[in-house]
């Protein structure tokens, strides 16, 4: 195309912001603590990410809780919180939500037994805010 700058493979980045795949599968061995925390990394400050799937599970013989969040600088946003979830269930969110620079997403299992892993993975795709 004379005159156009913009490549055809770079119309979608300009058009939507989309950069690359995101997605991450982080497992954490329960110590038996009352809290049991999977973090994900951390948004880098010249991205913004859209996360569209996002599931945890557990591997304690019994029915425990656990939560979906964002921590947003010290702000909690909970995305979904579920008690009785068992050993042979996962707990999904499937609905797109947006974490900027610095947030980290956490599955949290409460009260798993010591030795257990909790398992948090998610998937989406990575915007760059400045070029």
């Amino acid at each position: 195309m004379a005159g156009c700058h913009v490549q055809p493979e770079q119309m979608l980045q300009l058009i939507w912001g989309y950069n690359a795949v995101v997605g991450q599968s982080v497992a954490k061995l329960s110590t038996g603590g009352v809290t049991t925390d999977c973090v994900s990394a951390a948004v880098a400050t010249d991205e913004a990410w859209v996360v569209q799937i996002t599931t945890s599970r557990h591997t304690d013989p019994a029915a425990r809780r656990l939560q979906l969040f964002v921590n947003r600088g010290g702000t909690i946003i909970t995305l979904l919180d579920k008690t009785g979830v068992v050993v042979t269930e996962s707990i999904n969110l499937n609905s797109s939500f947006t974490m900027v620079a610095g947030d980290t997403l956490t599955a949290r299992g409460v009260n798993l037994v010591n030795g257990c892993t909790l398992y948090l993975d998610y998937v989406g795709y990575k915007m760059k805010l400045s070029q």
